[in-house]
């Protein structure tokens, strides 16, 4: 059978396993750092402070969104990690090809894994883009760095395989974690605390400029709106239709987005669960040498949203009470609209105060990179071990040489990188409220429907489950 003819080829050469696992070699700490490196990303560095600023409570389904993530890694990543030491896998897709022997459920699985990569990596571009144009001032061309970037992930893909990957990733998680520490504080010394952004008698509040507190300019943003009627908060200050602050009070209240905030928020938990099964985070998971390893580093994950999701949150707030009415060359508006990067906005004005805040705005930019860089490459590799081992070798070509098989993983990664970098360039990321959002539930939409089959594959008995049950519920959840 297949899984037999893998188990054997990964028994006699070690290019395969070397390529796409690592040969399964790597300690906890070096598993935590690209655990944290490939996990958080363009979502978490510009994705989350444009939320803040422009929808300040709703932001936090970020933080407690990473934390149901890392729920599911409990879950799925011990039995994985075991069964992937035990039956030699190589690929994310060999647990379902093991236990269902599959062709249809096979090639479903694969497409339902492998476009939200596509999604994701795309993400990763487009704010590696607009990241460095605004940074920038404009006098760089994000579209050209990001295409130079993109050339520069196949190369290192190529060339070092999955073991190049994790390393750069350790110094990426590295860079991640300082310079959201380094930046939560400088933007504290610059700016104050929470106290001094959101409390009524804003210390740093400026009724000339109407800047420095939400309080004071959008104080309808710091309570969570209540499911009917106004906001607490409205209701209070007894607006009337001729106040100017109305309007955007209304505004906010008849959303449905707040008004429905709860339901809203418990959905995007529920996909967030199964973000575990994106194909470069299973890698990592049968990448680690030991059990013991492994639950280390999921347990130290678990700090790291409190780590970089809060200081990212905490630069929107600030984005939006010191600079309510900034707007750099149409990039970032009043409301964190369209094609805003509130994260490049606030670090051009670190840079702007020069000294030591400017070098710390300058770590940050290179930290954010770091983690684009990091996420767009786990994303290829995953992408490919799954189109190259499963689809080309496990379905088209059973015959296919392990070295033939490594070629045509390159080029399978070179059109996904190109392909996700010519997508990033088009009208559609700039045009969309809230994207980021949008994005990551589309993407974890696709990966839920994979998530009956791994379960299955893992915990249930033959007499339970079936690949024609699970085929047909993950065709009618994708359809549907």
């Amino acid at each position: 059978s297949f899984m037999v003819a893998r188990r054997q080829a990964a028994k006699g050469s070690s290019e395969i396993s070397g390529h796409f696992q690592g040969n399964r070699s790597f300690g906890y700490v070096v598993m935590f750092l690209t655990l944290t490196a490939s996990a958080l990303s363009g979502y978490t560095v510009v994705g989350v402070p444009n939320e803040s600023a422009g929808s300040a409570f709703m932001s936090t389904r970020w933080l407690v969104g990473a934390l149901f993530g890392g729920l599911q890694f409990s879950i799925f990543a011990p039995r994985l990690r075991r069964l992937c030491v035990a039956r030699h896998y190589m690929s994310p897709m060999d647990l379902i090809s093991d236990r269902f022997n599959s062709v249809a459920l096979k090639v479903v699985t694969a497409i339902c894994l492998c476009i939200p990569q596509l999604i994701y990596i795309a993400v990763q571009l487009f704010t590696l883009n607009s990241t460095l144009e605004v940074v920038s001032g404009g006098e760089m061309n994000g579209k050209t760095v990001m295409w130079f970037l993109a050339v520069l992930i196949i190369i290192c893909e190529w060339l070092g395989g999955l073991r190049g990957v994790i390393f750069t990733d350790c110094l990426q998680g590295a860079m991640m974690i300082s310079g959201s520490l380094a930046i939560s504080m400088i933007l504290m010394q610059n700016y104050g605390g929470l106290s001094d952004l959101v409390g009524g008698n804003c210390p740093n509040y400026d009724p000339e400029t109407n800047t420095g507190c939400l309080a004071n300019t959008k104080w309808y943003l710091t309570l969570h709106p209540t499911s009917v009627g106004q906001s607490d908060l409205v209701e209070k200050a007894g607006l009337t239709s001729d106040d100017p602050q109305y309007a955007a009070a209304n505004a906010i209240d008849n959303n449905p987005g707040f008004r429905h905030s709860a339901l809203n928020m418990m959905s995007f938990f529920i996909l967030f669960m199964s973000f575990g099964l994106n194909p470069h985070l299973v890698q990592r998971f049968g990448a680690v040498n030991k059990d013991s390893n492994l639950k280390k580093s999921i347990i130290m994950t678990f700090f790291c949203p409190f780590v970089i999701t809060m200081p990212a949150m905490f630069m929107g707030i600030v984005k939006s009470a010191i600079y309510p009415k900034v707007k750099i060359d149409g990039v970032c508006d009043d409301v964190a609209g369209p094609g805003c990067n509130v994260y490049g906005v606030m670090l051009t004005d670190l840079m702007n105060k020069g000294g030591f805040s400017s070098f710390v705005a300058v770590i940050s930019a290179c930290s954010s990179i770091a983690a684009i860089m990091s996420t767009a490459d786990s994303c290829v590799m995953g992408a490919t071990n799954i189109l190259s081992l499963d689809v080309v070798q496990g379905v088209l070509l059973p015959n296919l040489s392990d070295r033939n098989t490594l070629y045509i993983s390159k080029g399978i990664s070179a059109v996904y990188v190109l392909g996700a970098a010519w997508w990033s360039t088009t009208d559609m990321w700039t045009t969309q409220r809230g994207f980021y959002g949008k994005m990551l539930n589309i993407q974890n939409g696709f990966i839920w429907q994979c998530v009956p089959a791994f379960l299955s594959a893992m915990y249930l008995p033959d007499a339970w489950t079936s690949a024609y049950s699970i085929l047909s519920g993950m065709l009618s959840g994708v359809f549907l």
